[in-house]
């Protein structure tokens, strides 16, 4: 006898077959995904544990912890006095050597003035010294020549006293046969004519004396005449000496005068003026600030981890909130030698306590490239997003890591 089954218990039992199958597939799904979970979960922690960042495997190493620096260059007086007046306003652009402010300068107006007639009291004192030494140069010559006067008229003397002296002891020569005299004449004796005395001898002793005297008298004249022309050229080298102070003195003067005028030192945007019209300043007073804009470039601090395929000379991409849509393009430029933790007033001390093994941070300075558009908007110390494409090949450089 055939049995015939009915369309319905057909349908049920399709439908219990379908249930078994799906409930079967979705278990294998619900299996394979918890697999694939779970490899992953291995393959992350494996990569943390060798120190490989996710950024290492994409290439690109990301940093929110980055903001825009530019030199910041202060202006100070270098004098003391009472601000007259700053002619500028605040926040103004300023183009290098413009003025920023003034001070009262009657006082070293003053000082200029009797800084240069000090000079020309030490230069006229170098000039009647310098004619004093021609004078006593004259004197020397004058006392030289009646030195030599002296030494004649002594040199004289005594070629008399000794004609004298040679009559009076002059012996009477024997007359050889034929008037001829015996033996040989007395050599370089004066001829005795008779005519000397005794009182003559003596004037001419005392002759010779006076002049003597006199001679020595001229040459101690002429020996003191040097001495004061030595004193006197001394004396006009300090007075040179004297003379180039006070040209300092006065290029000291004058150079206090104009910083009378404080000058922007570069071109730049000014900071809020620190001081005002009417104020004491003193040296080293601070009168504004100014930021040499738009030359501005970015710091970044990124993890020690990020840092291990990171090198001088790779592309950075930079956002910033205040340009919003642009982004700025540059290269890393240089690596700061210590982490930001050791530049702390307080820096970590491990060697105490527990350890707790926390990643540093570097400071990586990147160049922005001049003339991009929207430049001009960044200042410093707005955040920004740097990433770097640690991917490329190292480029060497000179002071590089």
């Amino acid at each position: 006898m055939e049995s015939s089954i009915s369309a319905p218990d057909r349908r049920s039992a399709a439908a219990r077959v379908g249930r078994l199958f799906f409930k079967r597939l979705h278990g294998r799904s619900t299996l394979v995904i918890v697999l694939l979970v779970t490899l992953v979960m291995g393959v992350a922690l494996a990569t943390i544990r060798n120190g490989v960042t996710l950024g290492g495997i994409t290439g690109r190493e990301s940093t929110d912890d980055a903001y825009v620096r530019a030199d910041q260059i202060a202006i100070a007086s270098h004098i003391a006095g009472y601000v007259e007046s700053v002619p500028v306003r605040d926040n103004e652009t300023v183009k290098q050597g413009q003025v920023v402010a003034t001070i009262q300068a009657d006082d070293y107006r003053a000082k200029v003035a009797n800084a240069a007639a000090a000079l020309e009291v030490a230069q006229s004192a170098v000039d009647v010294l310098s004619a004093q030494a021609n004078v006593q140069s004259q004197k020397i010559a004058s006392a030289s020549a009646e030195v030599r006067a002296a030494e004649a008229g002594l040199k004289q003397t005594r070629l008399q006293r000794a004609r004298q002296e040679g009559q009076r002891r002059l012996p009477r020569s024997p007359i050889a046969p034929c008037g001829q005299p015996f033996g040989p004449p007395t050599a370089h004796l004066v001829v005795d004519d008779g005519t000397t005395s005794h009182r003559e001898l003596e004037s001419a002793e005392a002759d010779e004396d006076r002049l003597r005297a006199l001679y020595d008298q001229k040459a101690a004249e002429l020996d003191a005449a040097k001495h004061l022309l030595e004193v006197i050229r001394t004396q006009g080298l300090e007075a040179q000496q004297t003379v180039k102070t006070k040209e300092a003195e006065l290029e000291l003067a004058r150079i206090d005068l104009g910083y009378t005028r404080i000058v922007s030192p570069a071109s730049g945007q000014l900071s809020e003026r620190a001081s005002l019209a009417g104020e004491y300043v003193t040296p080293g007073s601070k009168i504004g600030l100014v930021v040499p804009l738009p030359n501005v470039w970015i710091v970044a601090n990124f993890r020690e981890s990020q840092m291990a395929h990171m090198y001088p000379g790779q592309s950075a991409v930079v956002s910033v909130d205040s340009a919003p849509g642009v982004r700025f393009h540059g290269i890393v430029d240089s690596f700061e030698p210590a982490s930001g933790a050791l530049q702390a007033l307080l820096p970590p001390d491990n060697a105490t306590g527990n350890f707790t093994k926390v990643a540093q941070r570097f400071a990586v300075k990147v160049i922005l490239a001049p003339g991009q558009a929207g430049i001009d908007r960044l200042r410093p110390g707005m955040s920004s997003i740097v990433t770097v494409a640690v991917g490329e090949v190292r480029q060497e450089r000179s002071g590089g890591r």
